[in-house]
């Protein structure tokens, strides 16, 4: 792939049925060494292949995956931020799940993570109807105020004032003319 050789889009299947074997030895293998330009082919390769959306290192035990972070933190930090799933719902609303807690908590650039947890907080493209999930997901950047990381502070502030611009927008906008507000497309 790093020649140009094969392609990660011919092979997704096989390098999923290989995740799904040894999501581990995958990663080792694809995002290994202090090559700043292979990772990047080997991040690529995940992302090509689907192997990078959340939740698809969700199947490697937790222990692993941090041990596989500490080896070449400032880089695999921000990639488990990515494959992980950072939020669950319950009766009370979103909150950060245990794994997401941990990676933010040990990564040397917790913007970058947090930037990653955020394109979890609804799928690309949201309307109106996902506005909803977008501001219930809000009151996890509060969370952010507690940390001594001057920094992550400031961009999570930054960001939910973003996004709340976002679905004010995203509330002005009003549906097509030819449709009724209660209409289906089936």
């Amino acid at each position: 792939i790093s020649r140009s050789e094969a392609s990660a889009y011919g092979h997704r299947e096989f390098l999923q049925i290989l995740f799904n074997a040894q999501p581990l030895a995958v990663l080792r293998s694809l995002c290994a060494g202090d090559d700043a330009a292979m990772v990047r082919i080997g991040v690529s390769v995940l992302e090509n292949a689907d192997l990078l959306h959340p939740h698809s290192f969700d199947a490697i035990p937790e222990e692993e995956l941090l041990q596989w972070c500490d080896e070449l933190p400032d880089v695999r930090y921000p990639i488990a931020a990515a494959g992980i799933a950072a939020i669950r719902r319950d009766t009370d609303g979103p909150h950060w799940t245990d794994i997401a807690r941990k990676i933010l908590e040990k990564s040397r650039d917790r913007v970058q993570v947090l930037k990653k947890f955020i394109q979890q907080f609804s799928l690309p493209g949201w309307d109106m109807s996902r506005a909803a999930e977008v501001q219930s997901n809000l009151r996890l950047l509060d969370e952010m105020a507690g940390y001594s990381d001057p920094g992550l502070v400031e961009f999570a502030g930054k960001e939910k004032a973003r996004l709340s611009q976002a679905i004010a927008a995203a509330r002005e906008v009003s549906p097509p003319v030819h449709m009724e507000p209660d209409e289906r497309f089936e």
